[in-house]
């Protein structure tokens, strides 16, 4: 009893006491923190309230990339009411503001699928920055239940420099593409400002004016949609005059790269100033069957490639066909070590052949060591033999006809005839023998 009757008395004295009052300060000094900490984060989240909208968006999206256009997205199609006005007949589309007021109009290719329809609300409106489908890939796309517009298509999902040239083309005209095909530029405006608050009508007339800027057509191998303002487009904002560039050249397959190429190129445009960084290049693989860039060629061969530069007003400047060769000076090196080799070889070979012919030489000189010198001393015997015939002849047919004054001549011609052989071909002891046999005949 004692216990409980003490315990009472002092939470009695807990409130008598005379730190109560600091106590209650210092609750409330906290209170009053928490509420000013909460007002200043609803005050920050409602200063940037597109933030959380950019989120639940990307989180739709199948990707997204920044850039100066995706950098300032804020969404106005929640707050401002457009009618859209999308002509079947001139391949426009007209935006009026709610006091019927022409806002901005466009051209645009329009696909089978989209078919007229009136004063239509979109409802469950999706928006992508990027986005794939069976078709292709696609920028800024708005998709209602009953009609969806996007970019030109893309071959490259977050590649600005991918953009199909043909599809492109198509701008004016009815496309191949589903849905409403709109240049970068416009796609973006539809993908800002089109929302559930808006009205859009889908029509044809034939005869209606377009009212739309002049249409600037994709040169082939350009892949950037001329009204996008990316600093990496290849659209050039001068004027252009002219490009040049060689007739041919030889690179290293190691070496294969777009800088190399526009080493030797250069641009200019009307004022002569040089706009080199404008130049893009179309290519074809003569050499190369499976190639589609440059980065697929990995072996010696030939390609043709085109220099190209044209501007934002419609004007081309193209340089080509130039012929490059790709040689690959390792496989070359190679090849030159194995001829170096093969040339030793041979010389080797030549060597051991002359030491061998040498050799043989040597040996055959050995066995007959009078060498040339008994063949000409077969020849002077054969004249000395012949010789000592005609002497012989000559000394009978004296004999027989020692008795006429023509016996006598002949017998002295022959006489004259055998001295002169005796003395250029025999020696001095036939002589001896042909003068006694001519004393016998006497």
């Amino acid at each position: 009893m004692n216990y409980f009757t003490s315990k009472r008395h002092s939470f009695k004295n807990f409130f008598n006491n005379n730190n109560l009052g600091i106590y209650i300060a210092a609750f409330l000094l906290m209170v009053v923190v928490i509420t000013v900490i909460i007002i200043f984060r609803n005050a920050a989240n409602n200063a940037h309230p597109e933030d959380s909208t950019k989120t639940a968006e990307s989180s739709s999206s199948v990707s997204t990339s920044s850039s100066s256009m995706e950098e300032d997205t804020q969404y106005l199609a929640d707050t401002t009411k457009y009618n859209i006005m999308i002509n079947l007949g001139n391949y426009t589309v007209k935006i009026f503001d709610a006091n019927d007021s022409l806002v901005r109009s466009m051209n645009c290719a329009i696909g089978s699928d989209v078919s007229e329809i009136k004063d239509y609300n979109p409802e469950n409106i999706l928006r992508n920055v990027w986005s794939v489908d069976a078709e292709g890939v696609w920028r800024y796309t708005v998709t209602t239940d009953s009609v969806s517009f996007h970019s030109f298509k893309y071959t490259k999902l977050n590649d600005k420099s991918s953009m199909d040239d043909d599809s492109y083309n198509q701008i004016g005209q009815e496309s191949s593409d589903s849905g409403i095909s709109l240049s970068i530029a416009d796609a973006y405006w539809i993908y800002l400002n089109v929302g559930e608050g808006s009205t859009i009508t889908i029509y044809t007339d034939r005869s209606e004016e377009k009212g739309t800027d002049e249409i600037i057509f994709v040169p082939e191998g350009m892949g950037w949609d001329p009204t996008d303002t990316d600093s990496a487009s290849k659209w050039s904002p001068y004027e252009v005059k002219s490009v040049r560039c060689v007739a041919e050249m030889t690179i290293d397959v190691s070496e294969v790269s777009e800088e190399t190429l526009l080493k030797k190129a250069s641009a200019k445009d009307i004022n002569d100033n040089s706009i080199v960084s404008y130049i893009y290049l179309d290519y074809l693989f003569l050499t190369y069957p499976k190639a589609t860039e440059l980065a697929d060629i990995d072996e010696m061969g030939q390609f043709y490639v085109w220099y190209r530069v044209a501007d934002r007003f419609g004007n081309l400047a193209e340089w080509g066909p130039v012929v490059v060769t790709v040689k690959d000076d390792s496989k070359e090196t190679t090849t030159d070590e194995s001829d170096t080799a093969s040339d030793n070889e041979s010389s080797d070979e030549t060597k051991d052949t002359s030491v061998d012919e040498t050799k043989d030489t040597s040996v055959d000189e050995s066995k007959d060591p009078n060498g040339d010198t008994s063949s000409e001393t077969t020849k002077q015997d054969e004249t000395t033999d012949n010789s000592e015939g005609e002497n012989t002849t000559a000394t009978s047919d004296e004999t027989a006809s020692s008795d006429t004054p023509e016996s006598n001549e002949t017998d002295n011609s022959g006489e004259n005839a055998t001295t002169e052989i005796a003395e250029t071909t025999t020696p001095t002891a036939e002589e001896e023998t042909t003068a006694s046999t001519d004393g016998d005949s006497e």
